[in-house]
């Protein structure tokens, strides 16, 4: 049975344990609130020329607007969701203006959070769309420490708000558990609740997705019409992989999330970028989690050979 024919009474109800609300309380604005002020007219200049410099004014006029913190509860139309939803699938960009790690993954981080915090007027895409909070998690955990804590707080008021149909729902508890493990200040006692939360969560929704075919090694990234982005989420799931021992069933299921099964679409889809001994080569030489991620982001960046 698909997930679109069963009842929503028949899937789990996976609240979040209350340990994780007690130690990241739900906030939809803290991040949001931090990225904002950073974010400079010039970066918005080459946030509002995405869509090919096309209504590049009125673009960015409602970018300037968002970023003051004007008319953040109103719906968004075409303009500027278009340049927006465009950004949030940049890997690198070459302006100058964002030829630095951080003002790039200040912008990106701009465009998903505000993704993520204003509904489109058209409803045409998720509250909690997973495509926004792969490269959001990512872009937080190179910009450091504080933007992972408040990025913490985002995701546990998204589970709180989310049902275990949402097709997004899957995605965003991996995040939660993404966001916990990649730190440089690891809570063990923490970092177990939630994996063992989000395996329970696989295994108990997973099944609705792929009825009676559920075969074994499935993750969420198997949720193929869920995101068009999935080599972004199996990125995060090398970087978590290598962060548990060889065999941990977190470090198992992580493996598994980061073997992409292709093709998955005509479209959309990009070479992971980034190789499992490179993974280990970056954490290992890197003082720090942010900057192994940072270092991992700059390869990516150069064409390889």
């Amino acid at each position: 049975m698909a997930i679109w024919d069963t009842p929503a009474e028949d899937f789990p109800k996976l609240p979040l344990p209350s340990e994780v609300f007690e130690a990241y309380p739900p906030d939809r604005q803290a991040l949001f609130d931090t990225i904002r002020p950073l974010v400079t007219d010039a970066m918005l200049g080459v946030v509002a020329n995405s869509d090919y410099n096309y209504l590049h004014a009125e673009h960015f006029a409602a970018l300037q607007r968002i970023r003051d913190g004007i008319d953040l509860d109103e719906p968004i139309g075409w303009v500027p969701n278009e340049v927006l939803t465009l950004f949030r699938w940049s890997e690198e960009e070459y302006d100058p203006i964002l030829d630095d790690a951080d003002a790039f993954h200040i912008a990106r981080a701009f465009c998903c959070s505000t993704l993520l915090r204003i509904p489109d007027v058209h409803e045409n895409r998720s509250r909690f769309d997973n495509d926004a909070f792969a490269p959001l998690i990512e872009s937080c955990l190179l910009l450091g420490e504080p933007f992972r804590q408040r990025l913490l707080g985002l995701l546990t008021y998204s589970l709180q708000e989310m049902e275990s149909w949402d097709e997004d729902f899957l995605f965003v508890a991996f995040g939660l558990l993404a966001t916990v493990t990649l730190t440089d200040q690891p809570e063990p006692e923490l970092g177990r609740l939630v994996a063992t939360w989000v395996l329970r969560a696989n295994r108990e929704v997973l099944p609705h997705h792929f009825g009676r075919t559920y075969p074994e090694h499935r993750t969420f990234i198997d949720i193929r019409y869920a995101s068009t982005a999935p080599e972004r989420w199996a990125r995060l799931a090398q970087l978590v992989k290598e962060r548990h021992e060889p065999t941990d069933e977190i470090s198992q299921f992580s493996y598994h999330a980061s073997r992409l099964r292709r093709p998955l679409f005509p479209f959309g889809s990009r070479d992971l970028g980034q190789t499992p001994k490179e993974v280990q080569a970056a954490l290992n030489s890197q003082p720090t989690i942010a900057s192994a991620i940072r270092q991992l982001w700059e390869m990516r960046r150069k064409p390889r050979r």
